[in-house]
């Protein structure tokens, strides 16, 4: 993250050019493979955040609808 935070754009081609508008495997072909190892490790750990945030939401909702069932009276015959 410390790569990613402190990187400054480049001017290609008259344009800035941020760390993270290019792909990992463009900037390794550039010559800058330090920011091509951050990216891929930044996209590793956002995917595997994407997949803990999932998780965590599919258990929350499951708790709910267990409190929500195991509140409820139940009806007497």
């Amino acid at each position: 993250w410390a790569i990613i935070s402190t990187a400054k754009p480049l001017v290609i081609g008259g344009h800035d050019v941020g760390i993270l508008d290019k792909s990992a495997a463009y900037w390794k072909a550039r010559g800058n493979a330090v920011w091509g190892d951050a990216i891929r490790g930044f996209r590793g750990s956002m995917v595997a955040m994407g997949g803990f945030g999932l998780a965590a939401v599919a258990l929350e909702l499951f708790d709910v609808v267990d409190d929500f069932y195991a509140g409820r009276p139940r009806k007497l015959s």
